[in-house]
């Protein structure tokens, strides 16, 4: 019979009573490209809603990412492409409970990437992230100190209780240790910022 085989990076095929084996030529055609991008109007499923603090954009959960759009429209022909929300986060898994920095310029929220549930911040002019919370144990409920300077949450196990990041630096420090290895996280339930801090 008939052998076929490989030499090099190339198929040959050696007939039946031939001598000499003959390089096999292949030709594919290829699929015009094609967008994957596609519009979607979405009229229920939000999450979680909150405007800026300068209360010119408003962030919105939907379907495990955060968007955001413009609070005044433009008129006339620009108006349309306005009320196209703009998506800041593409994790195939989750990304939310957010809050707003003190300048409306970044959002920080959670995300379960890496295995882990992380802080990260994405910055709405470039949409470049930066992780703060880069331990081991995953990060609870996100809340933003009255000055915008902090970001404070519980973490569970060995090393847990409430830990609080400075945004500027990313450092991570424990303010209250309330280990408990019987939980995994929010250990301490909700808590609130006193008004002069």
């Amino acid at each position: 019979g008939d052998i076929v085989f490989e030499y090099d990076k190339d198929l040959y095929i050696l007939k039946a009573g031939e001598k000499t084996p003959r390089k096999v030529e292949f030709v594919a055609s290829e699929d015009e490209a094609v967008t994957q991008v596609t519009r979607e109007t979405l009229t229920s499923g939000v999450t979680e809603a909150e405007p800026s603090p300068d209360g010119k954009t408003f962030a919105f959960g939907l379907r495990g990412d955060i968007f955001t759009v413009p609070v005044d429209k433009p008129k006339g022909v620009a108006a349309k492409s306005a009320e196209i929300a703009r998506k800041l986060t593409d994790w195939v898994g989750d990304d939310s409970d957010f809050v707003w920095s003190d300048d409306s310029k970044k959002v920080y929220y959670r995300s379960d990437r890496e295995y882990v549930t992380r802080i990260f911040e994405v910055d709405l002019d470039t949409l470049k992230t930066r992780c703060l919370w880069t331990r081991p144990e995953d990060a609870g409920e996100l809340h933003a100190s009255p000055d915008r300077k902090e970001l404070r949450h519980w973490v569970g196990g060995k090393e847990g209780g409430l830990y609080a990041v400075t945004i500027a630096t990313g450092e991570a420090r424990r303010i209250i240790p309330m280990p408990d290895a019987s939980k995994n996280w929010q250990s301490g339930g909700d808590f609130s910022w006193s008004p002069d801090k």
